[in-house]
């Protein structure tokens, strides 16, 4: 659930990101300021600008010391960590997803003797229908017809994992009471 960081780690995703939110607030890219790690418990390496709702500027320092003690929490995908005066806070950095445009091609595939189901992306519609004639040739696998799904919705992170887990729960389709 939790991790702790490395402050070199910390510090090279910070620069990757596209999103960071301190305590739910977005911060813009020119209000992170940046500075090297050199292993010194109290070397300032972030620092958060902002302006209040009264237009008070507003800022919150983290040094090295701050990161090392700061744990990763990969379900909420949020940092947890306590600023240099010890004000605990969250930190969210993510990215922006870019657009895809077009189409990919789902088929879904029997597995055989087994009653595991497959997904499978394919870039055209005439690779899908290859695919299917190539299940059915070389192993006797049934295959769906294929489907077309926008490219940006497969583009999602773990879209794969989670349309297979939902093909793979059709073989529990029953009534409550069995």
């Amino acid at each position: 659930m939790g991790a702790s960081i490395k402050v070199s780690e910390f510090l090279g995703e910070l620069v990757s990101v596209d999103v960071v939110r301190l305590d739910g607030k977005a911060l813009l890219p020119e209000a992170i300021s940046l500075a090297e790690a050199v292993g010194e418990a109290e070397n300032q390496v972030a620092r958060f600008s902002w302006m209040d709702e009264e237009g008070q500027a507003c800022s919150m320092i983290l040094t090295e010391e701050n990161l090392e003690e700061a744990v990763f929490d990969t379900g909420s995908n949020l940092y947890y960590l306590s600023d240099h005066e010890g004000t605990p806070a969250t930190l969210y950095l993510g990215r922006i997803v870019p657009a895809v445009r077009g189409s990919v091609y789902a088929v879904i595939q029997e597995g055989g003797s087994s009653t595991e189901l497959y997904l499978h992306l394919l870039d055209t519609a005439e690779e899908a229908e290859e695919y299917r004639v190539e299940c059915e040739e070389e192993g006797s696998y049934r295959t769906s017809d294929v489907v077309e799904l926008p490219a940006s919705l497969a583009n999602r992170p773990d879209f794969h994992q989670h349309v297979a887990n939902l093909v793979q729960a059709t073989l529990t389709v029953d009534y409550p009471s069995n």
